[in-house]
């Protein structure tokens, strides 16, 4: 009844489960359900398909989204997916325009529901704002810090520059998670990225001129983990580089991993190489997600000559270090990189990654990717997205779905239904009310 309560007027929250159906005696299937709460009715709950269904459709979405799948075949995809987790909510669905809220489980949490296509093959972004949270639970918090009006950005790091010449001990915090790190980590290539200080500078030039707040940027040698660190609750944090979700091992499903991260015929690698990583084991993912600063290839170099820096300050900024960071009345956190969305998803507790370490650092409301994102298209995206929070007076609630929505519709009237999906897809607005 709390939740209810707590659900806006004419919004619904969708509830996906993934629960032990019993069949029979001794004998349980894996299967999603889904619970439809609206302030005005009462929940109704749909049983779904059968987990094994349901996770094959996400691999092979998982798969088209980082590939060059044929408009047809994308459409078949994304119309299969929703004939088991969308379609048969289709009575308790709002009218369109109303706000949907979703609080996956599983891997639904690795899919963006805007991508989904409905009527006249538009997408389910263009027909209702969606927004996500880890529990309907989270509509019954509230926070009380004042927000500060000032933007940090950090973009365009100097990669190759070494970031610290220092060399910790093996007790040193993290150092065990980057030994085992560099078996898997050591073979991204970190190319440098023109895009985010086009996208810094356009940025500025903006909020200059249509906002009240200050604004500090950190570029290349200055875009240091160390800047991160001392960041003291912005209203927002921005971060405009490269994003990393590493797999478990190296043998990992496509929900795990974009394949340029660990196949050596991408990379560029003798086909040999991925067997000497594969026994890889790392445990921890609030160790397998983060985002690459400057000194980060350097430091890559010294963890491949079994030399472990400094982790507060060595380029590498896992989740478990976000976790960490002062962000307590942050109003928004922007991600501009590549699949910061990724976690590990444990049912019932949400995504463990960096959605969760921003989260228990303060962060309000997250702008994450779900994969790999283009450097020009996501600045431009970036660029929308500030204008229309309108100096701060427009809620990220609001304006994330909105502009995602015209770019859905932009994309897909001008170059096809898999551009849309890849270039305007990825992006989901998950916060904390």
């Amino acid at each position: 009844e709390d939740v209810r309560k707590a659900i806006p007027k004419d919004a619904v929250l969708i509830e996906y489960i993934r629960y032990r159906d019993y069949s029979g005696p001794g004998r349980f299937v894996p299967r999603f359900g889904a619970i439809v709460v609206s302030e005005k009715e009462a929940p109704k709950f749909f049983p779904l398909a059968e987990a094994a269904q349901i996770e094959k459709g996400m691999e092979i979405s998982a798969e088209a989204v980082r590939s060059n799948a044929p408009d047809e075949n994308m459409k078949s995809f994304l119309g299969a997916l929703g004939s088991l987790i969308w379609d048969p909510l289709a009575d308790a669905l709002p009218d369109p325009g109303k706000r949907i809220i979703l609080s996956p489980d599983g891997t639904l949490n690795f899919f963006s529901f805007a991508t989904l296509l409905g009527d006249e093959e538009r997408f389910a972004g263009e027909i209702w704002p969606m927004s996500y949270v880890t529990s309907g639970r989270d509509l019954l918090r509230s926070s009380d810090a004042t927000r500060e009006e000032s933007i940090e950005i950090i973009a365009n790091p100097d990669f190759q520059t070494p970031a610290t010449q220092e060399v910790a001990g093996e007790k040193a915090r993290g150092g065990d998670a980057a030994v085992a790190m560099r078996g898997v980590l050591g073979r991204i290539g970190l190319s440098p990225l023109p895009g985010t200080k086009a996208e810094e500078e356009a940025l500025r030039e903006l909020v200059s001129s249509e906002w009240d707040w200050e604004i500090n940027s950190h570029l290349e040698l200055q875009a240091t983990e160390v800047a991160v660190n001392a960041v003291d609750s912005p209203g927002i944090l921005h971060l405009a580089t490269h994003g990393f979700y590493l797999p478990r091992t190296g043998k990992a499903d496509p929900l795990e991993r974009a394949q340029r991260y660990w196949d050596p015929k991408v990379a560029g690698q003798a086909a040999a190489a991925l067997e000497s990583f594969s026994d890889v084991v790392l445990d921890n993912p609030m160790h397998r997600s983060g985002v690459a600063l400057t000194g980060a290839e350097a430091t890559l170099k010294e963890w491949g000559a079994g030399r472990i820096l400094d982790t507060s300050q060595d380029g590498i900024l896992t989740a478990e270090e976000m976790s960490q960071l002062d962000l307590e009345g942050t109003w928004m956190v922007i991600l501009s990189a590549c699949e910061t969305g990724l976690g590990e998803a444990r049912s019932g507790e949400g995504v463990l990654g960096m959605r969760r370490g921003l989260m228990q650092a303060g962060a309000q409301h997250l702008l994450l990717t779900l994969w790999p994102v283009a450097d020009r298209e996501t600045a431009l995206f970036m660029i929308d997205l500030y204008r229309n929070l309108k100096g701060g007076e427009a809620s990220p609630v609001d304006v994330s779905p909105a502009v995602q929505a015209a770019y859905l519709k932009a994309f897909r009237e001008s170059q096809g239904i898999t551009a849309a999906v890849k270039l305007a897809g990825p992006f989901i607005l998950s916060y904390h009310p």
